[in-house]
């Protein structure tokens, strides 16, 4: 593919030229910034391919598992490789595990098929746990056909649309459970230890242990987010800029301390990410295999119990306050309130 401009000056408009099935095709990418140009070009020749461009011949072809494999790493572009590869992955396991080949990719009736087959035999605790499974990977297979990419595809098996139109499976919350402070004070010990072998997975344990910082805004994080005061320092987060995006898509900001800002960098990798979350569980003594998140989570007990819930959901960038909630609720205590009787 051949970007180019039709103007020497600055800020003019990004163009892009690629043969597609033994045609040149041309297209105006509407922005003069070229990363953006790049990935909107790289969007639309993939939807001429499929024969689903605006500007391309009406094709009757529905959209099908061997074109989506395709066509979504291109489309969905901005997420990395693992999420994208959990995504798909999510979808087949789906598939497999109800017994069916859909011809829709997937549908009300496929999707039954499989939440019943989870659920067989579970009751109490094991049910929810596996609600709230089901849950998760219904969230993977939708992200496939999140709302800026959908229109890509082009037509959408009926059925599939079906499903993508149904109410999302409901599970029930997960109350949050502090770790035990001899395990907190243990792994802010050995942070040391992990600051001198690894840097940047410290920076990565600081960033989400005292900004509450998801993995995804850790790898993407800019110096330049940083900025208020020398005495109140703040991190802006974007929704969106260039190739990152937020989890809810909404900015916010959050107050910084000094060892967010001594330790802070750019760069820091999904191979950081994995020393960080191995050095948590061989070396700290932690259950899970997401170290990261599990002090973001920490962070928002802190912040909720301190501060309470809407602060809480601020900082975290919970959407929905009742997500907020449901962690960690459990944890505030309702303090003896007194008003005016007279």
């Amino acid at each position: 593919m051949t970007l180019y401009t039709r103007s020497p000056k600055a800020g003019a408009t990004w163009y892009a030229e690629e043969r597609v099935n033994g045609v040149r095709e041309k297209f105006c990418t509407k922005t003069s910034n070229k990363a953006e140009a790049r990935k909107t070009a790289e969007k639309h020749f993939a939807s001429v391919l499929l024969g689903v461009a605006p500007t391309g011949p009406k094709n009757p072809q529905r959209l099908d598992m061997t074109q989506l494999e395709a066509s979504y790493k291109v489309f969905a572009a901005d997420c990395e490789p693992s999420t994208r590869e959990g995504n798909i992955n999510s979808l087949k396991a789906a598939r497999r595990e109800a017994g069916v080949d859909d011809p829709s990719i997937m549908s009300p009736e496929t999707w039954a098929l499989y939440k019943a087959s989870k659920l067989e035999g579970k009751q109490g605790a094991e049910k929810a746990s596996a609600l709230r499974s089901l849950r998760s990977c219904e969230t993977k297979i939708r992200s496939l056909f999140r709302k800026d990419i959908r229109p890509l595809y082009g037509n959408l098996p009926e059925k599939l649309v079906q499903f993508l139109s149904q109410s999302k499976t409901k599970a029930p919350p997960v109350n949050y459970t502090l770790p035990p402070k001899p395990l907190i004070d243990r792994t802010w010990e050995l942070s040391r230890e992990l600051a001198a072998l690894a840097p940047k997975a410290h920076a990565a344990f600081i960033m989400a242990a005292t900004g509450g910082l998801r993995v995804g805004e850790i790898l993407g994080y800019k110096k330049g987010w940083v900025n208020g005061s020398e005495s109140l320092p703040e991190l802006t987060i974007p929704g969106s800029e260039n190739l990152f995006q937020t989890k809810s898509r909404k900015s916010r900001t959050i107050p910084l301390g000094k060892a967010f800002l001594a330790v802070a960098c750019e760069g820091i990798t999904e191979s950081d990410i994995a020393t960080l979350n191995t050095w948590m569980k061989s070396k700290v003594g932690w259950t899970t295999q997401k170290g990261a998140h599990e002090l973001r989570k920490l962070y928002g007990a802190q912040v909720a119990t301190g501060y309470g819930l809407y602060v809480a959901q601020r900082l975290l960038g919970h959407s929905d306050p009742s997500v907020t909630a449901a962690y960690y609720a459990d944890l505030c205590e309702v303090p003896r309130v007194e008003v005016r009787e007279g």
